[in-house]
């Protein structure tokens, strides 16, 4: 679901506290989805979460961010790094937790 910012704010201003039904059902078919994995697909998702992991202590660097989501990640295959899942699972709330703790 996307938003523009002046309609999120319309909402609030003029909506908030009342009841909305919404309307959940897909608006393409599933047949337009593929399954697809490896490192274009996890790249984005990594992404995603550095940024909000960042948005949580905007003053640490680059380095402390990746620091923290490489301590935190979940090891899912051969213990430590490997070839075939990198450091693990990402855990977003583990590495916000992490980077700003002192």
């Amino acid at each position: 679901m996307g938003i523009s910012q002046a309609d999120g704010q319309t909402i609030v201003a003029n909506l908030a506290g009342q009841t909305a039904t919404v309307d959940a059902t897909p608006s393409v078919s599933n047949t337009a989805y593929q399954t697809m994995s490896g490192t274009s697909m996890a790249t984005p998702h990594v992404s995603g979460a550095a940024a909000v992991v960042w948005s949580a202590k905007p003053t640490a660097t680059a380095a402390q961010v990746r620091d923290a989501l490489l301590t935190t990640a979940q090891d899912i295959d051969a213990a430590g790094y490997d070839n075939n899942t990198g450091w693990g699972l990402v855990q977003t709330q583990s590495a916000i937790t992490e980077l700003q703790s002192p």
